[in-house]
C-alpha cells in the first residue's frame, strides 16, 4: 500500500479562498496528484490539474479493494493498455489537449450488494490488492464470488461457477 499526505495550500491571491491547491504526496515525498482553482483569464476560478504517470502493479484479474474501504472488485485494465495509454500521454497534441491526473486511472469491477458487478474507473495509487482466505472451505461467499469473477477476467473460470457464486453470495446476503 502507498501512504499519501494530503496537503491543501491555500491559492495565491484569494480573498475569498476561492483558490486552492490540492497535493498529495506518497512515503518518498514525490507528488502524486494535483488539483486546484486557479484564477482563469477573466479572473473567475477554473479547474486546474496535471497528468502524472502514476505506478500501476496490478494486473488484470487481480482481486482488489479501495484502501480504507469495504468496496472490492476485479482488474478489468491490462498491463498492456495501461502501458499504451500512458504512452498517449507523450503525443504533444494530447498534452496540449489537457491530460489531467484522472487520465491516469484503471478500470475496475466492483461486486455490487446483489452479486452483479459495475464498473468504475479508479487510479492505482486508491487500491490494494485483497487474498481471499486459503482454502475454499474457509472462504466467504464474498470471496468464492471474487475469485469466480477473477478466473472469468483471466478467461481460466466457468459462467456456471460464476453464477453459482453469485447465488450463494446473494443467499449470504438475507
Amino acid at each position: 500500500m502507498i501512504e499519501k499526505y494530503p496537503v491543501e495550500v491555500p491559492g495565491i491571491g484569494s480573498p475569498r479562498s476561492l483558490y486552492t491547491t490540492l497535493l498529495e504526496f506518497n512515503e518518498d515525498g514525490e507528488a502524486v496528484y494535483f488539483y486546484g482553482m486557479v484564477p482563469g483569464d477573466d479572473g473567475e476560478p477554473e479547474d486546474f490539474n496535471d497528468f502524472i504517470e502514476v505506478p500501476n502493479p496490478f494486473e488484470k484479474g487481480d482481486i482488489v479493494r479501495i484502501v480504507g474501504t469495504e468496496r472490492y472488485g476485479i482488474i478489468a485494465t491490462s498491463p498492456k493498455w495501461w502501458k499504451s495509454d500512458m504512452f498517449k500521454n507523450e503525443d504533444p497534441y494530447r498534452k496540449d489537449w489537457g491530460w489531467g491526473f484522472y487520465d491516469a486511472q484503471i478500470r475496475v469491477e466492483f461486486l455490487c450488494e446483489d452479486g452483479t458487478f459495475s464498473h468504475d474507473h479508479v487510479t492505482p495509487l486508491r487500491l490494494e490488492r485483497y487474498q481471499p482466505e486459503e482454502g475454499w472451505d474457509k472462504r466467504s461467499a464474498m470471496d468464492k464470488l471474487l475469485l469466480q469473477a477473477s478466473h472469468i477476467c483471466r478467461g481460466e473460470g466457468s459462467l456456471e461457477m460464476l453464477s453459482l457464486s453469485a447465488m450463494a453470495y446473494r443467499r449470504s446476503k438475507e
